[in-house]
């Protein structure tokens, strides 16, 4: 192996918890190298935390944001997003889409009304 071109791995860093994704987004916003920076990318469950995906596009300029889609025999996939809404039930509250509609109305009256 040549020392000077080194591995660089693939990293998916999957949270609904905005504040995590944001400390991750800031911490590769202190990484110099592109090549390390184009290797992470930020994901979360289709559906869940939309509002977090939302911010990090809007607020920070994210690119590498991924959703994923489970998918398999329904009654395993149905199982894996019970679960997955068991540990992570905070994340589709009633109230958490509210700041996503919110930002989405102010940005279609910027984008025609002005």
């Amino acid at each position: 192996m040549n020392s000077k071109s080194p591995v660089v791995g693939h990293l998916v860093v999957a949270s609904h918890n905005g504040d995590s994704q944001t400390r991750v987004t800031k911490m590769l916003a202190e990484i110099k190298q592109d090549k390390v920076k184009s290797n992470v990318v930020l994901g979360q469950l289709l559906g869940m935390a939309d509002n977090v995906t939302f911010d990090l596009m809007t607020k920070y300029n994210v690119k590498n944001i991924i959703k994923y889609v489970p998918w398999g025999p329904p009654l395993e996939t149905k199982d894996y997003l019970l679960r997955r809404l068991e540990e992570n039930g905070d994340a589709v509250r009633a109230d958490s889409g509210w700041p996503l509609v919110k930002d989405i109305s102010k940005t279609f009256y910027r984008r025609f009304f002005n």
